[in-house]
């Protein structure tokens, strides 16, 4: 077969309405399209941009000129078309290249077509086969969304790169509020939430490990030297995230689920060991948790789910995107096992429900396709399920999520939610609505950008302030809790799909908004937490329980009212009756303020290099921190994606200076702690040189050689003295910022000079300048003073 790798690289210009740039550009590797069309021009219309109404199917319809073409923002999208984004087209290309079958697949163009391969891509000749669901294959059963690849075939699209590695996940609120509290629950679970909240005493490493393997790097750098919890790649980090973690913890109990990609299995249930819970998000339906007693009792039955496990252990996992304009042009996209070569009969082995776009009754083929890997999971990271089973969770295998709680030391958690009877999932009827007949991508766009499922499961959130959901079920106009768990399922689910579902609009948002006033009239404001973190909770106080008879009303602006956790009868369910626990070891946190030093503190640690080394990485810095401002870090890909462009940077100039890993390490650390700018958070050695960062935390080899800066209060004195002293740290509040800033002085000394005293630095003698290196706090030092002006001094420590 001819099929090779290939590489590309595309900036995409993101436009408003009236086809004026952004400012935001959208950064495409290796995708299908500059593979099939290298000179195509696209845009992405960004139709929200500055807070604009969404638009209108009119207004989206109307042509976009930009640059001196003329775009059309109506023919085609993708996912992010809930954001308000579309893709802005000069020509039908999903009509003109035969793809389209109904108006529907304009959602399936990003797929199709803009795929960002950051895992790597091929095109060329290719065998595939087209199987039905729940076939059988040397490989492992197929399923919707799920085959196989040959593993030839995947490491020729390999670009590289760090295969996906999950950890665990931090519980959720949705996931908590699903289980029923009771006094034998609370005591089974009392004793991990006294565990997790008595390491808050250290705020810094508490919260890294409260962020668990998602920022496992942040936390190896605190556990290899304390101090670097008041490092700025470190507390800036804590302080954009803490107020999310204090009401992470504040709602829930730590069970570190374990976060797994689905691939289908031949077991019951899930292939993992004895009692768990398995979870699919979003949480809409009470088989969204599920308890899975994996002890089978039969000896077949145990070796059957004992292979299952061993055969998924050792599997990869890609998920891609597949497009061919041959003879037959299709589109496709799922997941794929790697398996060996001689496993299967064709390169990729893929279900027939797996093509979108295109020819849909193709069965076996060989044709030029444009593969673009979009995630690749390393071993370990895939769990199997049942696919009955995971369809009964509302789940399936084309990268589908799952988190799985260990059990085996809960059994009363694990039998509350074995308790849970199955909620039908609604099965609503799919629109396909032909070209010919009616051109409704317009409307199809807009119905996409309305944010249903947000306030459908905020809604849903609300209802779970009670433990007894049966009355508030009836107070709400329903005839029971699973009546009315039923229709706040309904919505979430014709919110998801709403683009092509048979589905009201507008009958569906005076539905929500109905019911948000009645809930509202029932509880008199909804749950603090279904707004949590905002401006004030957990940054300016943690909040407390308000009892309206005593403090007053609570549809109140002031802010603790407002974020308080009100005490009437109805807020007794689960979330409160943790909140109980866990709220005022929570408030103890606020006292202790994060500090952070400056970035220069830290510069003398790694080695000097000689400046042949240090200038020019200066300059790679500089080119870090200028492309670090084109990244929208709330997009996971643009992250990854700029990961691995620095990544490539760093080991093109490492090559090119002939340098080994650590002393390029300490050119770029002493560059990256030099940084004055506002983005500047030394981020960019961390991320090129995880393990040898631990090396110069560990063994500072930079202080065999320190010296320093100090600012001395001292009256006029001789041009040169030599003076003695402690290393001592004082600690005040900026009084613009409001941060905690540390300074450090000299005290105790024995200089025989007279000092001025200062109320901010008692006993000092000396104040070390904030922007210069330092000596460690403690340090015994002598130093030489050479005077700069009046009251300023250079200082060269020469005993320590």
């Amino acid at each position: 077969m001819s099929f090779t790798s290939f590489r590309s690289t595309r900036k995409v210009v993101v436009v408003d309405r009236f086809g004026r740039p952004t400012g935001e550009e959208r950064i495409l590797s290796n995708s299908p399209i500059d593979a099939l069309f290298p000179d195509e021009k696209i845009v992405m219309v960004n139709w929200k941009y500055e807070g604009a109404k969404a638009p209108t199917a009119e207004e989206l319809r109307r042509p976009i000129r930009h640059g001196g073409n003329e775009y059309r923002g109506d023919w085609a999208w993708g996912s992010s078309v809930k954001r308000g984004y579309t893709v802005g087209l000069t020509r039908d290309l999903l009509v003109d290249t035969g793809l389209l079958n109904c108006c529907e697949d304009a959602h399936r163009f990003g797929r199709a077509f803009l795929a960002n391969g950051l895992y790597g891509a091929g095109k060329g000749e290719l065998h595939i086969k087209f199987v039905p669901e729940g076939t059988q294959t040397l490989a492992g059963p197929v399923a919707d969304g799920f085959g196989y690849v040959r593993r030839s075939v995947a490491e020729k699209m390999n670009a590289g790169h760090d295969k996906i590695k999950f950890g665990t996940a931090r519980d959720s609120s949705h996931w908590w509020q699903r289980i029923p509290w009771t006094s034998e629950i609370q005591e089974e679970l009392e004793p991990l939430l006294r565990d997790n909240l008595v390491e808050a005493g250290d705020p810094g490493l508490w919260m890294l490990r409260q962020l668990g393997d998602r920022d496992q790097g942040r936390r190896h750098l605190v556990e290899a030297e304390p101090l670097m919890a008041e490092h700025p790649y470190v507390a800036n980090m804590l302080m954009r995230v803490s107020s999310d973690i204090l009401a992470r913890a504040a709602t829930t109990v730590p069970l570190n689920h374990a976060v797994k990609v689905t691939v289908p299995a031949n077991v019951p249930n899930i292939a993992v060991d004895g009692k768990t819970l398995s979870t699919r998000y979003p949480i809409d339906a009470k088989n969204s948790i599920r308890a899975n007693n994996n002890t089978l009792n039969t000896v077949e039955a145990e070796m059957e789910r004992i292979a299952e496990m061993e055969r998924i252990a050792q599997m990869e996992v890609i998920q891609y995107g597949m497009t061919s304009m041959g003879d037959h042009p299709f589109s496709a996209k799922g997941c794929a096992g790697i398996v060996d070569d001689d496993l299967l009969d064709a390169d990729f082995v893929l279900c027939t429900k797996d093509i979108k776009m295109g020819d849909k009754k193709l069965v076996d083929i060989k044709a030029e396709i444009v593969v673009s890997v979009t995630q690749w999971f390393a071993q370990g990271e895939a769990v199997g399920v049942n696919t009955k089973f995971w369809a009964d969770q509302g789940g399936d295998c084309d990268g589908d999520l799952a988190l799985i709680a260990d059990c085996s030391e809960l059994p009363r958690l694990w039998e509350a939610v074995s308790g849970f009877g199955l909620q039908p999932t609604p099965k609503l009827i799919k629109t396909h609505t032909k070209l010919e007949d009616e051109d409704i991508r317009g409307e199809l766009a807009e119905k996409s950008m309305l944010n249903v499922v947000g306030m459908a499961v905020n809604l849903m959130a609300a209802t779970f302030v009670t433990a007894n959901r049966e009355e508030m079920a009836h107070r709400l106009g329903y005839a029971s809790e699973a009546a009315l768990d039923n229709a706040l399922n309904y919505w979430v689910k014709a919110g998801t799909d709403l683009f092509k579902v048979s589905v009201d609009t507008k009958q569906l948002m005076q539905d929500l908004s109905r019911f948000q006033s009645k809930l509202v009239n029932v509880l008199g404001t909804l749950p603090p937490w279904v707004s949590w973190p905002n401006d004030w909770a957990f940054t300016h106080g943690v909040p407390s329980f308000w009892n309206e008879d005593e403090m007053g009303h609570l549809k109140s602006d002031d802010p603790v009212r407002k974020n308080a956790v009100p005490t009437n009868s109805w807020y007794d369910g689960t979330i409160v009756q943790i909140m109980r626990l866990t709220l005022l070891a929570l408030s103890a946190m606020l006292s202790h303020t994060l500090a952070v030093r400056p970035l220069h503190d830290f510069q003398r640690w790694a080695l000097v290099v000689p400046d042949s080394v240090l200038g020019p990485a200066i300059g790679l810095q500089k080119m870090f921190v200028a492309e670090s401002q084109r990244v929208n870090w709330e997009w996971p890909q643009d992250v990854v994606r700029f990961s691995q462009w620095w990544a490539e940077k760093v080991a093109t100039w490492k090559n090119e200076m002939g340098l080994d890993d650590t002393l390029a390490c300490a050119a770029i650390w002493r560059a990256a702690h030099d940084m004055r700018s506002k983005y500047a958070g030394a981020s960019s050695v961390f991320m090129a040189f995880p393990e040898e960062v631990l090396d110069i935390l560990r063994d500072k080899p930079g202080l065999s050689k320190l010296v320093s800066g100090v600012i001395l209060g001292l009256p006029e004195v001789t041009e040169e003295t030599v003076i003695q002293g402690t290393v001592r740290e004082f600690k005040r509040k900026d009084s613009q910022s409001g941060r905690t800033v540390i300074r450090k002085c000299l005290v105790d000394g024995n200089s025989g000079l007279p000092h001025m005293p200062d109320i901010n630095y008692p006993g000092a003698i000396a104040v070390f300048a904030s922007d210069h290196p330092s000596p460690e706090n403690g340090l015994k030092v002598t130093v030489k003073v050479t005077r700069r002006t009046k009251k300023s001094w250079f200082a060269d420590c020469i005993c320590q």
